[in-house]
């Protein structure tokens, strides 16, 4: 372990235990309100036991933001409590006998209280910066994706199978744009330091004339506003 990770988690002042649970509790409050609330934003079904809670129509967004937001919650953990992240006591804050909407009508006692104002610091990330941050990442798959979407264009007018060498073609190209859309949605979250925000990802691809996105992109080019991009580089198993 680094020397500056040890002192961080060992030689630091010790937080007492009802401190600890209690910090815990308001993170898994936030947590279970914030997925609940972005999976009614995704479908209008209710689940047959429980109708203040969600039934997701789209699981790969409800799984992929509630991965991401976990994430969040689990670096904010490490850093307020100057302890490893506690996986048993994370378990253990979680009520499965109460509705959904429990969790989101105490999330939001918690921040008209003003408990949750500890928060604030790890978004520091004004909201126009953060559209600016997805607007140039768009600009970029847009036009680094056009050669996957053209290929799977002009290969899907042709049945599968029916060439073992455009199948391969059509899997390769599916398989670029996906690990695209992937190296897009992980440089995002780690500039904006928060979850990916499909709905705001998919409200900037209305602009969606390539023409628009290349004459945006050679300027974006131009001014150096795309660097921070090509700083990047990902494993797939990274990814």
């Amino acid at each position: 372990m680094p020397k500056e990770q040890y002192k961080k988690y060992h030689m630091c002042e010790p937080i007492h235990k009802s401190n600890l649970e209690n910090i815990y509790y308001k993170m898994r409050y936030y947590y279970n309100a914030q997925t609940e609330l972005f999976d009614r934003e995704l479908s209008s079904l209710r689940g047959q036991y429980d109708n203040t809670s969600t039934f997701s129509e789209d699981k790969r967004k409800s799984n992929k933001y509630a991965y991401n937001l976990f994430q969040f919650c689990k670096e904010i953990l490490i850093e307020e409590t100057h302890h490893p992240f506690d996986y048993a006591l994370w378990r253990l804050t979680d009520k499965n006998n109460v509705k959904l909407q429990y969790w989101i009508d105490e999330c939001k006692r918690f921040q008209e209280n003003g408990e949750l104002n500890f928060l604030n610091k790890y978004k520091e990330i004004s909201r126009n910066n953060i559209e600016n941050i997805y607007y140039r990442v768009r600009c970029y798959y847009e036009i680094k994706s056009k050669i996957y979407r053209d290929e799977l264009d002009f290969y899907s007018r042709y049945d599968s199978g029916i060439s073992y060498v455009i199948d391969m073609i059509r899997l390769k190209a599916s398989k670029g744009l996906k690990t695209l859309k992937d190296k897009c949605e992980k440089i995002v979250e780690i500039e904006t330091k928060r979850p990916f925000d499909y709905r705001l990802w998919e409200t900037i691809s209305i602009l969606d004339k390539y023409e628009y996105w290349l004459i945006t992109y050679k300027k974006l080019k131009s001014n150096g506003e795309l660097d921070f991009i090509e700083k990047y580089k990902f494993d797939e198993k990274e990814i």
